[in-house]
């Protein structure tokens, strides 16, 4: 392929796409609405696919294991706002594991999750650049390897897509 030099995508300059926020509650993703002038939408963790809510409050609910509820999740987005500018990715911030390094938690509530999702973004011919932000704790001052493998999958990623930026964060 050919490289190509990419524009940083701005948090502070709007463009009117939304800004999609992966939490486990809607705590952050309401303080954010009201501190804001961006679209921000919430999506939480269910068993199954939900909306809630009116348009400007609008929450969406998915199955995490359930990889076609991300497809469903990036269809309703387009359609409703349009492409997301940025995705601020909070299921790595506290999974619900057995302890610090569970393995098959840490892939069960972060991981497999997003790959589902970065895999659904990759699938959509994306027109504008896509912010993808992967957040996670350190926990007892370790990383979790799994997380940092992240960083590893966004190279790879950077190399496949132009359109689709994706970050990791310990927080």
């Amino acid at each position: 392929g050919v490289w190509e030099k990419a524009e940083p995508i701005s948090p502070t300059t709007s463009d009117g796409r939304p800004i999609v926020l992966f939490d486990y509650d809607t705590e952050l993703g309401n303080r954010l609405r009201d501190h804001s002038k961006e679209k921000v939408v919430i999506v939480k963790a269910s068993d199954c696919f939900r909306v809630l809510g009116k348009r400007e409050n609008r929450v969406y609910e998915i199955n995490p294991d359930t990889a076609s509820d991300y497809a469903k999740l990036l269809e309703m987005l387009t359609l409703e706002y349009g492409t997301p500018r940025m995705v601020l990715y909070l299921w790595g911030t506290r999974p619900e594991t057995n302890g610090p390094f569970d393995l098959d938690g840490s892939l069960d509530k972060a991981i497999y999750p997003f790959f589902h999702l970065t895999k659904v973004f990759m699938q959509k011919k994306l027109i504008e650049p896509v912010q993808l932000i992967f957040l996670h704790e350190r926990i007892h001052e370790r990383s979790n390897p799994l997380f940092a493998a992240v960083d590893n999958f966004a190279k790879t990623i950077a190399m496949e897509s132009q359109k689709l930026r994706i970050k990791s964060l310990e927080i």
